[in-house]
């Protein structure tokens, strides 16, 4: 997120992998867990050694229960471990770099509007000198979290007496100036971007029910802002979460917001309209939400390459949600009857899924967790995830005590996905062959 409608993206979980080393001694490292961290516009190479770092300073464990990544040679180690810092030194240089840019700013900012009062370009400058003072209030919120962090651990081990006093914000400047543009510049064609701003900083100081009253008067009283589509998902937003949670009132704005379909918002209104109405347990709107939520990404990839309007990040959420739509409204026959209705989508395999795994692993319904499986593999036979899902109905089949049929369905998952069958031509990912080759030869 961000100030001045500036936010454009979803923040996206990502999955990394730490990478693990082992010593000539054949000492393994312990396996770790996934970790997930937020996206970002940093590379991705600051996300894989941000993992190493915490990989290599876990340091060499005796038992290793699974492997990820080995690296055999202590000397390779050593050399990542000092791209690791090079890299460390480099960042913190440019972070610095930009600490001293946006400090220059600020005194620059200053310095204009105590020389300049009144200024013709007065409500410009306030209004990116308040941005880089919420900047800066970020920054050192971040620092003082840190510390705090590091001292509510020592709390927790009994290494102090007293738990740490958890650092606020302190938004005041930034709200401030925001305030100085609207009445010192109401004319300016920037009053709603301060109306909007001062609005998303009382959010983000927890002052819901204040932020409401500045989007409120940005629908009233500048109908053409540009920032419309966000003022109707702030108040979507509103409405829709705790403790308001007025379902059908959130489910007007996210109508509202559909009008733009040409902002960033627009697949954000879908998906929140869809989870309104899974919410509302009407399974036949969410399911028509987020299957056009998952359509229109899917259409506009050709054009918008680089995500500017459309939301990948979504869809994965939306396809799952079809899927747990209609273990609530017929089952997987239902699913597979709507997936033909509207002409086949390759998404569907995941509906199916979504399905299965549920009456499998949440509600321990094995035939029909069976039913869904056989489902699945009848309309997508080729999938590079056919043979896990053929595991799944010998796994169900097993805890349903037949032994007959699950000796029977261990026999398909040999025959149809060993090496060089008809699945294994049509597939030649690497991963997938892997892992087809592995249930194979364990049928």
């Amino acid at each position: 997120g961000g100030q001045g409608g500036l936010f454009s993206r979803r923040v996206v979980k990502r999955g990394l992998s730490l990478i693990y080393s082992k010593t000539t001694e054949r000492k393994k490292t312990r396996k770790r867990l996934n970790e997930y961290g937020w996206a970002s516009n940093r590379t991705e190479k600051e996300f894989v050694l941000g993992n190493l770092q915490a990989a290599l300073k876990e340091g060499i464990r005796e038992k290793s229960t699974e492997k990820k990544l080995i690296v055999y040679n202590e000397t390779v180690v050593d050399e990542l471990d000092s791209y690791r810092k090079q890299y460390t030194r480099e960042i913190s240089k440019l972070e610095n770099e930009r600490d001293r840019l946006r400090r220059r700013g600020i005194r620059d900012g200053e310095i204009f509007i105590t020389r300049h009062v009144h200024s013709r370009d007065g409500d410009k400058i306030m209004m990116r000198l308040a941005e880089l003072y919420y900047e800066q209030t970020q920054s050192n919120y971040q620092k003082l979290m840190h510390e705090y962090d590091r001292l509510y651990s020592l709390y927790d081990r009994g290494e102090l007496l007293q738990a740490p006093k958890e650092p606020q914000k302190d938004l005041s400047k930034s709200l401030n100036l925001y305030a100085s543009v609207i009445e010192d510049y109401p004319q300016s064609d920037l009053v709603d971007d301060a109306f909007y701003n001062i609005g998303f900083l009382l959010e983000e100081n927890s002052l819901a029910n204040s932020a409401k009253a500045f989007y409120e008067k940005i629908e009233h009283d500048y109908p053409d802002s540009p920032l419309m589509p966000d003022v109707y998902m702030r108040l979507g937003e509103y409405y829709f979460n705790p403790p308001v949670n007025k379902i059908e009132k959130s489910i007007s704005y996210y109508n509202k917001a559909l009008a733009f379909h040409d902002s960033p918002r627009y697949d954000e209104a879908l998906y929140r309209l869809g989870w309104s109405y899974y919410r509302l347990n009407d399974y036949s709107k969410a399911i028509s939400y987020f299957t056009e939520l998952a359509d229109d990404v899917e259409r506009t990839k050709p054009l918008d390459p680089e995500q500017k309007y459309s939301n990948p990040s979504l869809v994965d959420e939306s396809v799952e949600y079809i899927g747990l739509s209609f273990l609530e409204k017929g089952g997987a026959e239902k699913a597979e009857d709507y997936l033909k209705e509207i002409g086949g989508r390759d998404y569907g395999v995941n509906v199916l899924r979504r399905i299965g795994d549920a009456y499998m692993n949440e509600k321990e319904d094995y035939e029909n967790a069976i039913k869904t499986y056989t489902l699945l593999l009848k309309n997508y036979p080729d999938d590079p995830s056919a043979p896990v899902v053929q595991n799944h109905i010998v796994r169900s089949y097993r805890r349903l005590e037949y032994p007959l049929m699950a000796y029977l369905s261990r026999d398909i998952l040999f025959t149809k996905y060993k090496d060089g069958s008809t699945w294994w031509k049509k597939n030649d990912d690497k991963q997938a062959r892997k892992i087809a080759h592995e249930l194979a030869e364990s049928a």
